[in-house]
């Protein structure tokens, strides 16, 4: 899955659809999703708007939750450090 190539194939920025009032961007490797233990699918959005044919999903983050909180946590923390963050929320004023 390269929701990369596709965003730019489709000339779109590597942050597009992001909510940069709510949300960050940014690009994390499927091989360090694997190592998680967790999967990654292709799911785009097309049967509710905003459509999103580039939508991918991390499979497996919910049931962690609620399975063991401390596998959760550290999960979080070894995904937030493989990640490289493409745009922050800038705050308004």
């Amino acid at each position: 899955m390269n929701i990369e190539s596709s965003l730019l194939n489709d000339g779109l920025s590597l942050d597009w659809g992001c909510d940069h009032d709510r949300f960050y961007a940014g690009k994390l490797l499927v091989k360090a999703v694997e190592a998680a233990e967790l999967t990654v699918t292709w799911e785009p959005v097309e049967e509710e708007e905003p459509l999103n044919p580039h939508h991918g999903a991390i499979n497996g983050v919910v049931e962690m939750y609620y399975q063991d909180q401390d596998q959760y946590e550290l999960t979080l923390s070894l995904l937030s450090d493989a990640s490289l963050v493409l745009a922050t929320c800038l705050p308004t004023v």
